[in-house]
């Protein structure tokens, strides 16, 4: 996976840019389970009506033939900025997670947990920050 994503320029530079850079998602308290902006800049309305934050999870999702758009996106959605972590998972701390692939949707996908790391975006973002030439790994 490594290798294809060295060959796509606007990847790698992305990739740069995330661990030399805060992003305003970062900065927030790291007992926040949820960091990424998805919802921010994107939403997803499946085939069936439901307004989801995050094509991977169905968590705070509303039936849009049942609620209004407004009640779904600007009530139920910043709820998931609330969330915080109620384990001490090495995720949470991780100096890597702007080029790693976890998040607690893709986690829960993967392990059953938001909050578990998934071993092999571990290794997938060690590998890609020592690619970068990053030492200091937490």
């Amino acid at each position: 996976i490594l290798e294809v994503k060295k060959q796509d320029p606007d990847i790698w530079d992305e990739y740069q840019r995330g661990l030399h850079q805060d992003f305003p998602d970062l900065k927030r308290d790291k007992t926040f389970l949820y960091r990424c902006n998805s919802w921010m800049t994107q939403f997803f309305i499946d085939p069936y009506g439901i307004l989801k934050f995050c094509q991977f999870s169905d968590k705070y999702s509303s039936d849009l033939r049942r609620e209004s758009f407004r009640d779904g996106f600007y009530h139920k959605f910043p709820q998931l900025l609330k969330e915080k972590f109620k384990i001490n998972s090495k995720c949470k701390d991780c100096s890597l997670r702007p080029v790693c692939y976890h998040c607690p949707a893709r986690a829960f996908l993967e392990t059953g947990d938001e909050e578990a790391p998934v071993e092999y975006f571990c290794q997938l973002a060690k590998a890609t920050a020592e690619e970068m030439g990053v030492k200091a790994l937490k």
